[in-house]
């Protein structure tokens, strides 16, 4: 009986060991997802910061750079544009949320004014959640593009919960498999 308790727990243990590195994989997998995804998300708002940055330049007048476009936050999650002063005033916005064009904090301009650039992801009321790509041009004041991260962090749940599904199956299967082996042993 000793021995029959010996041999289970060796199978356990190697169990155990199985279901932490299966884990471990599969989560590591899980976060190379996500921060993939998130960071993704700035190429295309990099890409509208310098299309927007090239037309100031150029002259074009900010109307014409935002086109009239109205994006209404509270249902669109469309890429948008903020312009702001060297003052850190809008001067001119794509979107607004219940009628109210949403700044970002003075800390971030600040920032972009420092570095030239800041990338983050900025959440200025509950459930609204944006990557933001903000530059500062000396000439003009700041340039900000934005984007609702809803849909990203929504493919970041589910990759998370296909994870932890994979993670409880394989412990099924591989705790299964090991008490097949420890049975089998047993009658050696």
């Amino acid at each position: 009986m000793e021995n029959l308790l010996s041999k289970f727990d060796r199978y356990l243990y190697l169990w155990l060991l199985v279901v932490f590195l299966f884990g471990l994989s599969v989560m590591t997998s899980y976060v190379l997802v996500q921060q993939e995804g998130r960071s993704s998300i700035n190429i295309p708002l990099i890409q509208m910061a310098q299309s927007v940055e090239a037309d100031l330049k150029s002259g074009a007048s900010t109307s014409a750079i935002l086109k009239a476009q109205e994006i209404d936050l509270s249902f669109d999650q469309s890429p948008f544009i903020t312009l702001y002063a060297l003052d850190k005033k809008v001067i001119g916005s794509s979107q607004h949320f219940h009628g109210t064009t949403l700044t970002l904090p003075d800390g971030v301009l600040v920032n972009a004014r420092e570095n030239g650039e800041v990338r983050l992801t900025w959440q200025p009321r509950r459930n609204l959640r944006f990557a933001t790509v903000t530059d500062y041009l000396p000439n003009f004041g700041y340039v900000s593009t934005a984007q609702s991260l809803e849909e990203t962090e929504a493919r970041a749940t589910r990759a998370k919960w296909i994870g932890f599904s994979a993670i409880g199956l394989g412990s099924v299967v591989s705790g299964i498999v090991m008490w097949y082996l420890a049975k089998r042993r047993k009658g050696n």
